[in-house]
């Protein structure tokens, strides 16, 4: 689908929030926290749990881990197009998740206008590149997240993950 550049150019503020959409999408726009700076992205429309919301495929492809690619394989590391899914941030209690194997992003559970869309940094990376203190808010969160590798069996049982970090965990099992 092709956006005019006044559609991206068009800025609105939520109501009764810091928030200023940026750009539009099928599913979802781009917001920005005015106070923070960060960027996440926002679902326009109700999307059901179990649901392909689009397919994505690879736009650069890398051996090693950045903070805006996504890893299928032990030495491949993805930035994600369309680009704008790279505003999908981290929560340890997400609500969408990217399967490497389909190349589709998938509803965990239901979403509702104006959720934000999230995903288990650790559902697609073994290692990352830059670990991070998360701020999820979740009664289950986990603190510090830098990928699946440093997680146990237990913990990752609770999430959905690649077939590559599957394969891993396994690997890693057998040793």
């Amino acid at each position: 689908m092709i956006f005019s550049a006044l559609r991206f150019m068009t800025t609105k503020t939520i109501t009764a929030s810091n928030y200023k959409t940026i750009s539009n999408h099928p599913f979802a726009d781009v917001l920005l926290n005015e106070s923070t700076n960060q960027k996440s992205l926002h679902a326009t429309m109700h999307i059901k749990k179990g649901e392909t919301i689009c397919i994505f495929k690879a736009g650069i492809t890398k051996s090693y881990a950045t903070y805006l690619t996504v890893q299928t394989e032990l030495n491949t590391h993805i930035t994600l197009q369309p680009e704008f899914l790279q505003y999908i941030n981290h929560s340890c209690e997400p609500n969408v998740f990217f399967d490497t194997a389909s190349f589709e992003l998938i509803a965990l559970k239901d979403v509702n206008v104006g959720d934000e869309l999230t995903f288990f940094y650790p559902s697609t990376e073994w290692e990352m590149s830059q670990s991070f203190v998360c701020n999820c808010k979740s009664l289950d969160c986990l603190q510090l997240i830098n990928g699946a590798s440093f997680l146990d069996k237990l913990t990752l049982e609770k999430y959905t993950l690649t077939a590559f970090i599957q394969q891993q965990l396994n690997r890693r099992d057998s040793i």
